[in-house]
């Protein structure tokens, strides 16, 4: 039997683990200031050392622990909406200032992305399921009976399949199926809580504006949309 041998027998032995572990208790209390400028020492030398370990570390972590990362998020969102919520509303423009913000410095991002998924396979139908599957589906801490998928369907589209127009700026809504607003966020996707709306004007309401303050910021538009319907009417003979 080697001295290695020895050693881990004499640690592993049921009579031995609680006298080691009393040992090394008091040797920690006795030189805990030394120990803790050894350890400080070591991270000031080893510093760039440590911090690329740490991040591969925590990339390798986030990749496998991807899908509880994700649940542990969503529930701590539920958890505190009203906490959230309040926070957005006190910060409201300083969450905007920094949006728009990212949004000029990562443009050329931004926009490659959304042409690729604007590529992607599958159908304006296709698009209206995966958002009635996920966004559409019963919320913990939302009050109300989601809508079916016929009431979904009606509530975007007219009978003839062209999109309803946004609600706010009257425009012409995304080609992959028009989106929906809850006119109030404590509430879920219900018939009489929704309304059709287009990506930007979706994306500046947020949870920062109310619907009114909405309204009246996207009224120059509306006002726009109905002036050339007018008018292409009038050239129609409609009138």
């Amino acid at each position: 039997m080697t001295k290695k041998e020895k050693r881990r027998a004499y640690r592993q032995d049921p009579k031995n683990k609680k006298r080691i572990a009393r040992q090394h208790a008091a040797y920690q209390q006795k030189n805990r200031k030394k120990i803790a400028n050894r350890k400080a020492e070591y991270r000031r030398k080893n510093k760039k050392k440590l911090s690329k370990r740490r991040h591969a570390y925590d990339k390798k972590w986030r990749l496998r622990s991807k899908n509880k990362i994700a649940k542990n998020q969503s529930k701590w969102r539920r958890k505190n909406a009203k906490k959230i919520s309040k926070y957005r509303q006190k910060h409201k423009h300083d969450i905007s200032r920094r949006a728009a913000e990212y949004r000029k410095k990562h443009k050329h991002e931004i926009s490659k992305r959304a042409a690729k998924n604007r590529e992607m396979p599958g159908s304006r139908h296709c698009a209206l399921l995966r958002r009635h599957k996920t966004q559409l589906a019963p919320r913990r801490g939302c009050n109300g009976k989601p809508m079916s998928l016929e009431a979904h369907c009606k509530k975007l589209y007219y009978a003839d399949g062209r999109d309803r127009p946004c609600w706010y700026c009257k425009g012409e809504n995304n080609k992959k199926g028009s989106g929906l607003d809850r006119l109030d966020n404590n509430k879920t996707y219900t018939v009489a809580n929704t309304v059709p709306a287009c990506r930007g004007c979706n994306t500046w309401r947020g949870s920062t504006h109310s619907v009114q303050e909405t309204r009246d910021h996207f009224k120059p538009m509306r006002d726009a949309a109905r002036l050339k319907k007018k008018e292409n009417q009038c050239q129609n003979g409609n009138l």
